[in-house]
This record gives structure tokens, sequence and C-alpha cells, in this order.
């Protein structure tokens, strides 16, 4: 994986990296506007109906927030970027259309300039102690088998709502489980290798460990853990790597 350091270094040498596959380095048009809520739509429903896609040659992000739009460009969770509170409630809308032949990691370079010409986004690598959960073994043996190698990780329905089934190590499992809970996630096991897992458990939103259980429904993602796994979430403090914005205008330049 690539540290936050060296994507940074990317996007400020991205011109002569699209200079090398003969692609601009800046979409052919893009808009970026401060967005506003519909007529008759609540606040909860609005900010629940975000929409962040790149396909078919064009970028279409309806109202994220910046601090989405910045874990968008770099590859990273929100969690990880520390900046002003209004870049987690300031929404916009973007679109732009990429030139003919562009992949993805081009669309990703292109966004990031894209941020710092309209918003005067400038940023740099850094570390920050923060609340994370830490993957330990709390005793015994675990539940869980070991294979030979990992594979594919991905998240379903399941029978209690939500599924993470595949071969992983402690590692992989750790970062599929910071998508689903409120904090990062960090492997303390020293368990090496791969091992198979399935994990069931209801969720209606990311989940905290101080979420109660819902009667008759299904595990929380913490219960789960420890009664499917043999493992535990544990609350504590840790050290992430962060993406430290020095600079962001709260209303990006004109079209």
């Amino acid at each position: 994986m690539r540290t936050l350091a060296a994507m940074i270094l990317a996007a400020g040498g991205a011109c002569a990296g699209f200079g090398q596959s003969s692609l601009p380095a800046e979409f052919e048009v893009a808009s970026v506007k401060p967005a506003t809520i519909p007529p008759g739509v609540s606040v909860n429903d609005w900010a629940n109906q975000v929409r962040m896609q790149i396909q078919a040659g064009r970028i279409t992000f309806n109202h994220p927030t910046l601090a989405m739009v910045i874990a968008a460009a770099y590859g990273i969770r929100e969690y990880q970027i520390a900046g002003p509170d209004w870049i987690n409630s300031e929404r916009y809308d973007i679109t732009a259309t990429l030139p003919h032949g562009a992949q993805r990691s081009d669309a990703l370079l292109m966004l990031r300039k894209l941020l710092a010409a309209r918003f005067g986004l400038e940023v740099h690598s850094g570390n920050r102690e923060v609340p994370v959960y830490a993957l330990v073994v709390p005793k015994g043996a675990t539940k869980m088998r070991t294979v030979d190698a990992g594979g594919a990780f991905p998240l379903s329905r399941g029978p209690r709502g939500l599924r993470l089934s595949g071969k992983a190590s402690m590692s992989q499992f750790a970062a599929s489980l910071s998508r689903q809970v409120d904090r990062p996630v960090i492997d303390e096991t020293g368990l090496n290798g791969y091992f198979e897992i399935t994990l069931d458990w209801f969720q209606t939103r990311r989940q905290s460990i101080l979420d109660e259980p819902v009667e008759g429904v299904g595990p929380t993602l913490f219960e789960a853990v420890e009664e499917q796994l043999g493992l535990k979430l544990k609350p504590q403090k840790g050290a992430i790597e962060t993406l430290e914005i020095d600079r962001a205008q709260k209303v990006p330049t004109e079209n």
C-alpha cells in the first residue's frame, strides 16, 4: 500500500505522469458548486442520499461533504483526515468529464488537482493518536480455521443482515472491519497467516461499541466478532496515518 506522503507527491507530480501517458492533467470540463437541499426533502434524508460515481468517462458526486471527496481522491477513510469542522458539514455537487482513454487512477489524480484548483486545498501527511478498536484474542483459541492463502473478502447480505466472508489475514480483516465501525480497527491479535472467516451481524449504520443489540434480530458486529470468531474489539488509543489539511476554502472558485 502506498503511503499518504507518496500519494501527495503523486498528486503534485500529476502533470509529469500524464505527460508520459499522453493524457492531459485535468478534466475536460468540471463543475463544482455548493449543494442545496431540494424543496420538501428533510435534511437527514438528503444527507443519507449521497451519490459518488466514477464511471463511463464521467465523475458525478451528488452533495458529499468535502471530507468525503478528499477521502475518495486519496483513497483513504474520512477519519484519517484532520481539518476544520466544516469539511464534514458543507456539501457540494461535482461533475466532471474525463478525457478519452483516462482510467480510474487518472481520474483520482485529476480530482486531487481539481480540489487544489477550486478549493485551494493544500495537505501534508502526518500521524495522530486517535480512538481506535484493537482486534485482539481475549483468551484461549480462536474459532477460525487456518488456510494456505488469502483471497476475496467481500461484504454481502447475510441471514442476520450483513456478512463478511472469505479468506483473509488478520490485517485484511481489521481493514474490512474499519469500514463498518465508527473508528479505525488495528490488528493486535499476533496471529500470522490466513484464516477462513464468516461473520454475520445486524447493522443499520456504522456501529459503535455503545450500540445496544436489537432484540430478536441479530447480534451487533461487536458481539458477532466475539461469539462467532473468538476475537474481540477493544476500544483504546492508537496512532494512524493522517492527511493534514493546511489550507482549504469553504466556497469553491467559480466554474
